[in-house]
């Protein structure tokens, strides 16, 4: 059985473009890296995901359960100018920390509340962050237009090609 925090960014994903990357960070031998690393057409992304089992209620501080080493490599990210958040997830939806005093110090119940988004929201915060996926001939100049055309033709494809309707050699 899956754990909530992997169901809820399992839920995040299914909204990317067929064509965004991310990858699920394991280190065995180096602790602290963050879970996800998002690559796009003009920059990367580093996201840790934590998970609260309830909607915090009471008037307190939503302070991330990050451990130690967690707190370190992503501050030393932050402070090379890469970009690098927290997302606290609950059953009503997730907050974006986005700033180590947000993710040190926590904030109040009623800012995490206010700034909450649902899975479809960060999906797009995401993928406005790192410029979109990147697609083979196109670039940072190609139109908006142009990237949707892209993405939807190679998810049209996709589609075909699990139901197996596309040609060998199309």
């Amino acid at each position: 059985m899956r754990k909530p925090e992997s169901t809820f960014v399992a839920g995040v994903h299914k909204y990317f473009p067929v064509l965004m990357h991310r990858e699920k960070m394991n280190n065995p031998y180096h602790s602290g890296t963050a879970d996800w690393w998002y690559s796009g057409a003009q920059r990367d992304l580093w996201i840790e995901y934590k998970y609260l089992r309830a909607t915090p209620v009471k008037k307190t501080l939503v302070i991330p359960a990050l451990s130690e080493l967690q707190r370190l490599w992503l501050a030393g990210r932050y402070k090379e100018g890469r970009n690098v958040r927290v997302v606290v997830a609950c059953p009503d939806g997730a907050t974006v920390f986005t700033k180590p005093i947000e993710w040190n110090a926590g904030i109040v119940t009623s800012e995490f509340k206010a700034r909450m988004v649902d899975r479809r929201t960060l999906a797009q915060l995401i993928e406005e962050t790192v410029g979109g996926p990147f697609v083979e001939g196109l670039d940072e100049r190609s139109t908006k237009c142009e990237r949707l055309a892209v993405d939807r033709h190679i998810t049209r494809d996709n589609r075909r090609a699990a139901r197996g309707s596309v040609p060998e050699n199309s």
